[in-house]
Parts: C-alpha cells; sequence; structure tokens
C-alpha cells in the first residue's frame, strides 16, 4: 500500500497560511478571517486549574470580534510556525511566540485547510 504522505510544498505553504492567518486575525480582532480559518466544529483547549477551559469556533469567532486580542503590544505579536507533519488531507502545526504556544490540527476539506483542533498554553 502507497502511503499518502504529501511532500508537495505548496501543501505546506498553505497550510502554514492558515496558522498565520489565524493568529493575525485573533490579534487584529478580524472576525470575518478568523471565521474563514477555522472547522466549525473548532475544538480548542487549554489547561485550566486541573480541568480543561475550551472554546468552540463560534466563541472564537465571538472573542476576535470583541478584539481581545488586541491588547497585546504589536511587539509581543510575532509567531514561528512549523508544519510538523501532513498526511493526506491532515496536518500538525505548532506555532510558538512570546504569548502563546499551540498545537494545531488542521483538516483539509472542499480543498480548504481549516483548523479542527487547538491545544494552547501562555508562553
Amino acid at each position: 500500500m502507497t502511503a499518502l504522505t504529501h511532500t508537495d510544498p505548496d501543501d505546506d505553504a498553505a497550510v502554514e497560511a492558515v496558522a498565520r492567518d489565524y493568529f493575525a486575525a485573533w490579534f487584529a480582532g478580524d472576525a470575518a478571517l478568523m471565521q474563514r480559518v477555522l472547522h466549525p466544529g473548532l475544538v480548542k483547549r487549554s489547561p485550566d486549574d486541573g480541568g480543561l477551559y475550551e472554546d468552540t469556533a463560534a466563541t472564537m469567532v465571538v472573542k476576535t470580534e470583541q478584539a481581545r486580542g488586541s491588547k497585546w503590544d504589536p511587539a509581543l505579536r510575532t509567531i514561528d510556525v512549523d508544519v510538523v507533519h501532513r498526511h493526506g488531507d491532515i496536518a500538525t502545526v505548532v506555532v510558538t511566540g512570546p504569548i502563546y504556544v499551540e498545537y494545531l490540527h488542521l483538516v483539509r476539506m472542499d480543498g480548504r485547510w481549516r483548523i479542527a483542533n487547538a491545544l494552547y498554553a501562555d508562553a
């Protein structure tokens, strides 16, 4: 059986672009962009007092619209994006920066990459 892992550098660029757009949307308060990069079934979690804090795509769009991410000093809004692995229509990305560390899972549906899962912590 042939492995489905893709080596197309254009796919890596597309996956990276979605991760960068996600953070750009958050920091700029661009709810329309946030909605475009998130899968409607997104689950975003972070450790919280022995449990897990959880957001959905809908709550992330609302929080973005409320400009919650724009409170950060623009000098701190830098990120490094590492496309760790792609296999067929799924990908894993690690995003690090001075504010957050996020592990993202992306899925390609209808020819578009979108974020389906996120696990994050403050940097």
